[in-house]
C-alpha cells in the first residue's frame, strides 16, 4: 500500500479488516481430501482423492512430511498447495505422515523412519497404484537445541520456537509488513496460513532428536556422504536413481552453499538436478511464487522419469488399509527397464 493510499487501496484494505474480523481469516485453509490407505507405528499412509472430473495419470507422488512438522507444508492453504496442483494435474498423490509423538515414543530413533516408516510407505503407494514407481518428495528442516537431553525430546513449543527464530528479522517485521500490505488480500492470506503451519508443529521423539542434532547439526554428518544407524552405514554414492536438489534463494536454516554440497555427494545417480528458487525454507515449497517456479520444475522432472502410458492401466485399489506388500520397493514387473537406475529396481 502507497505512503499516501489510493482510494482503491483504502477500498482493499478494509475489505480485508472487515472480512477477517467477520470471518476469522482471508486464508482458504481447507485441507484436500484425503484416505488413509496404511497405517502403523507412527506411520499414516493417505491417497489424496482425485480431483472432479481429472483421470489420475503417470505414476505416483509420495509426499514425505518432515519429522515435526505438520503435512500442511505440503498443502497450506488452496492457491498455495502443492498437493492440490499435483491433484488438479491429474497426478496420483500420496502422503505419509506419523501422528501425535509423545513421551513414550522417545526411545526411537532415525532407524524407525528409514528401516520401516518410509520404505513400507513407498511399497504401500506403489501397490495401491497399480504396481507403478514411485517419484519420493521430501522437505525438512534441522533442530537447533540440546533441551531434549532434559524433557526426552523436543516439545511442541520449543520446535515451533526454533522455525519462529530461523527467520526472527521477518518475525519482527511482521507487524510493519501487515501494515503495508492490508490491501493485498494475497499477502495476507499468505501469512495466515504460514501462522497455521507454525501452530502446528509436533513434538520429535528424544532419540531421533539427539541422532538429529549430533550427526546433522553439530556433526555435519553429510559432509562426508554417508551416516551410520546402528550397525551399519548409508552411502549416499549407493544411490542410483535421479535426483532434484531445491535450495530456497532466501533460505535461513539451509542456505544455498549448504544445499548444493549435496550434489556432489551423489555420483553413481542417474541424474542429479539443482535448482536455486525463490523464497525461504517454506516459501520455496509453497511460497506465492512456487506455482511458477518449484512446481513448473517439479511437473517437468517427473515427467522425464515416469513410465510410458500403458494402453490398459491396471485397475486401481480401492482405498482402504492394506497388508504389507512382499515386492520390491517401486517396482512394476511390466515395466521395460530401460535406464541404469531403472534396471536396478528390478533386482
Amino acid at each position: 500500500m502507497d505512503l499516501i493510499p489510493k482510494p482503491d487501496q483504502v477500498v482493499s484494505a478494509a475489505s480485508n479488516v472487515a472480512h477477517k474480523l467477520l470471518y476469522g481469516g482471508l486464508a482458504d485453509l481447507r485441507p484436500m481430501p484425503r484416505t488413509l490407505i496404511d497405517e502403523g507405528t507412527l506411520r499414516e499412509v493417505y491417497h489424496y482423492r482425485p480431483a472432479a472430473k481429472v483421470k489420475e495419470t503417470g505414476d505416483p507422488v509420495l509426499l514425505v512430511t518432515p519429522l515435526a512438522a505438520p503435512a500442511s507444508c505440503f498443502d497450506l492453504r488452496r492457491g498455495c498447495s502443492l498437493v492440490e496442483h499435483f491433484v488438479t494435474g491429474g497426478r496420483p498423490t500420496y502422503l505419509v505422515e506419523y501422528g501425535q509423538v509423545s513421551f513414550r515414543d522417545r526411545n526411537l530413533g532415525m532407524e524407525h523412519w528409514v528401516d520401516e516408516v518410509v520404505p513400507t510407505a513407498i511399497r504401500e503407494v506403489s501397490k495401491h497404484a497399480g504396481d507403478r514407481p514411485v517419484h519420493v518428495v521430501g522437505w525438512g528442516w534441522r533442530p537447533v537445541t540440546r533441551v531434549y537431553r532434559a524433557l526426552g525430546g523436543a516439545p511442541r513449543p520449543l520446535v515451533r520456537w526454533a522455525f519462529q527464530l530461523s527467520s526472527f528479522q521477518k518475525l519482527v517485521t511482521k507487524p510493519i509488513a501487515i501494515a503495508k500490505n492490508l490491501d493485498n488480500t494475497e499477502f495476507l492470506a499468505q501469512i495466515e496460513a504460514v501462522d497455521k503451519f507454525t501452530e502446528g508443529m509436533i513434538a520429535y521423539p528424544g532419540r531421533t532428536f539427539g541422532q538429529l542434532y549430533h550427526r546433522f547439526v553439530r556433526g555435519n554428518g553429510f559432509k562426508t556422504g554417508s551416516l551410520a544407524f546402528g550397525d551399519r552405514t548409508i552411502e549416499l554414492a549407493s544411490i542410483q536413481v535421479p535426483v532434484l536438489i531445491f535450495a530456497g534463494a532466501n533460505d535461513g536454516i539451509a542456505p544455498v552453499a549448504s544445499v548444493q554440497a549435496l550434489a556432489s555427494l551423489l555420483p553413481n545417480a542417474e541424474e542429479v538436478r539443482f535448482e536455486v528458487v525463490p523464497g525461504g525454507h517454506l516459501g520455496m515449497l509453497t511460497g506465492r511464487a512456487a506455482r511458477r517456479t518449484t512446481w513448473v520444475t517439479m511437473d517437468e522432472w517427473v515427467a522425464q522419469w515416469s513410465t510410458p502410458e500403458k494402453r490398459t492401466e491396471p485397475a486401481r485399489k480401492a482405498d482402504g488399509p492394506t497388508r504389507p506388500a512382499r515386492n520390491q520397493i517401486g517396482s512394476n514387473p511390466q515395466r521395460r527397464y530401460g535406464s541404469k537406475s531403472s534396471r536396478g529396481l528390478a533386482t
